[in-house]
């Protein structure tokens, strides 16, 4: 059964979608359901009520999500320029920094936390919102509690840092999309918040309040708006604690969509790129690189399971499964957008 477990996944996800049973249901009840019992889908109904919380989705614009722009591991030093980085499709991007920093894993979190807070205005406060010119409100305080960390002192000081690392950044992506033109740019260079307000200093410097606004580069701000992104589940996201399991969820969110009956494989160095980190000789280094960060991910069951594809027993690059987690991600999108 282990061999053929991704197409019972398949089998098993459109029997739930006919009778509009929730997905992802408990695995046990799998081959019952294949069977087609009636009693196992009314049991599957029963048990997905405590299983699956409600999905708080969310666009994130596609070109920074499909071509990497984040450091994923931290840097033996600090730099001023990141070197650009070829993609296996020919695409490329840069990164140039006006001081001493890099863009990683704490910067991609809180990008993907500005286009939660972005989607959150456009559904409850979409009149205002455009009215204002789409200046998204925001606390330091509030920007911790969804990054799931107390609001205090070095944590506050943290955001403040990474927020100036995300206005400072210069992003260089050559095939930049644009959908609201349709449109290729063969060269785009820009930031990706061009502006801030500090909105305490307009009351005078004894008010301490921490109240703030930002605005999404007007590229970045189109392709949200025209469709140009993937939707991802907001506590799902959050929910992930190694960088480099975060940055293959976002690739492989979009890699997966495609043909997700099929498993996936991708060049060790082609996922290295990607996620802007060392390409190592040793299979020992690449383990003690990958496999915590691809554990993680078959254990929240993004994966069903990965392989490791070797030459001259050398790791060339992976096999990935997909697993219920982006079964149910998946059934969300389609219902939802």
């Amino acid at each position: 059964m282990e061999e053929n477990i991704n197409n019972i996944n398949k089998e098993l996800w459109e029997i739930c979608k006919e009778h509009n049973i929730e997905w992802p249901v408990n695995k046990k009840l799998v081959v019952r359901i294949i069977n087609t019992k009636e009693e196992s889908k009314v049991i599957a109904v029963k048990k997905q009520k405590d299983e699956i919380a409600k999905s708080s989705l969310f666009p994130s614009e596609q070109n920074l999500n499909k071509l990497g722009v984040f450091t994923l591991s931290k840097p033996k030093r600090k730099f001023d320029f990141v070197k650009k980085v070829v993609n296996s499709t020919g695409e490329s991007v840069a990164v140039e920094l006006k001081y001493k920093g890099w863009l990683g894993a704490s910067e991609l979190r809180v990008w993907l936390i500005f286009q939660y807070l972005y989607n959150q205005e456009m559904q409850n406060n979409r009149e205002k919102f455009i009215e204002d010119g789409k200046r998204i409100p925001f606390t330091y305080a509030q920007i911790c509690r969804l990054l799931k960390i107390e609001p205090k002192g070095e944590n506050l000081q943290r955001i403040r840092d990474i927020i100036k690392n995300l206005e400072y950044a210069k992003i260089e992506i050559e095939n930049f999309y644009n959908k609201g033109k349709n449109q290729y740019k063969t060269l785009e260079r820009f930031s990706i918040f061009p502006h801030s307000w500090n909105v305490w200093k307009l009351y005078g410097k004894k008010d301490k309040r921490d109240f703030h606004y930002i605005v999404i580069n007007d590229f970045l701000m189109e392709n949200l708006d025209n469709g140009y992104f993937i939707t991802f589940n907001f506590d799902k996201l959050m929910s992930i604690e190694k960088p480099i399991a975060l940055g293959l969820y976002l690739k492989l969110s979009s890699s997966f969509y495609g043909s997700p009956t099929k498993q996936l494989y991708i060049k060790y160095e082609t996922l290295c790129n990607y996620c802007r980190i060392p390409i190592y000789k040793s299979n020992s280094y690449i383990n003690k690189q990958f496999n915590p960060a691809l554990d993680e991910l078959v254990e929240i069951k993004f994966l069903l399971k990965y392989q490791w594809k070797d030459e001259n027993k050398k790791h060339i690059g992976i096999k990935f499964w997909p697993g219920d987690l982006y079964w149910a991600d998946r059934e969300k999108r389609i219902t939802s957008c």
